[in-house]
Order: structure tokens, then sequence, then C-alpha cells
């Protein structure tokens, strides 16, 4: 039997918490998940992986190129709305913690598009009228 038609089994119970019992051993083994959602399924039990070291350097590069333009940026007053910089700063203090707990297989990828985000983003703010 595959584990679709094992997952369609194990939803027919009479309480959540029966589900969830059942459910459990079918997830506790899963070392990837797919950034995709099944809206379906209800209960995943999932233990993130702790990233590898490739992957930390990687990403502790980029998370200190982009730091370290904030800073300068920031240093020179050269951000002109306050909210933003506020939100960006915020958001730097907690992405190495996030990086961490991410729970699906693609967090490298995740990541540096997000750095890569607030980097254009500050730099749109830099260059143009706009006020956002």
């Amino acid at each position: 039997m595959s584990l679709k038609g094992r997952i369609k089994k194990t939803f027919l119970t009479k309480t959540p918490l029966e589900t969830v019992k059942k459910a459990k051993p079918l997830f506790e083994g899963v070392s990837e998940i797919a950034s995709s959602v099944n809206w379906s399924v209800r209960w995943a039990f999932y233990k993130p992986r702790q990233p590898t070291e490739e992957e930390l350097k990687i990403f502790r590069e980029h998370y200190e190129r982009v730091k370290k333009e904030f800073q300068f940026l920031k240093s020179r007053k050269l951000i002109r709305n306050p909210f933003l910089a506020r939100s960006v700063e915020i958001k730097l203090k907690h992405m190495e913690e996030e990086f961490f707990n991410y729970p699906f297989s693609n967090r490298l990828n995740f990541f540096i598009a997000r750095l890569n985000f607030l980097r254009e983003t500050l730099r749109k703010c830099l260059y143009s009228d706009k006020k956002f």
C-alpha cells in the first residue's frame, strides 16, 4: 500500500486525538518536506535538521554582506525612512535564528532570496523619491 493510501486510511478516525496518534509515526522519520503545502493534511510532526557547515558558511557570507551594507547606510544616515530602517533591523536580528529553525528542505535558497529582497528594498529606498 502506498503512503498516500495509508494517509487516507489514517485520517478516517473518530476523534482528532486518535488521528494525531495514528499520523505521528508517518511523519517522524521525514527528513525533507516540500515547500508547497497540502491543505488536506492538518498535522505534521517534523523536527528540522540542522544546516550543514557548507549551508551555514554560504548563508553567513550573504548575511554579513547585507548586515554591513545596512550598517553603512544607517551610519551615514542615507536611509530616509526610519520605519523601513527599523523593520529591516528587526528582520536581520531574527534571521539567523530563523535559519536554524526553518522546517523545509530548500532552506538556503529561501534565506538567500530573503536577504536579496532586503538588500533591494534598501537600495530602492535610497535611489527613489517614493516613500514606502
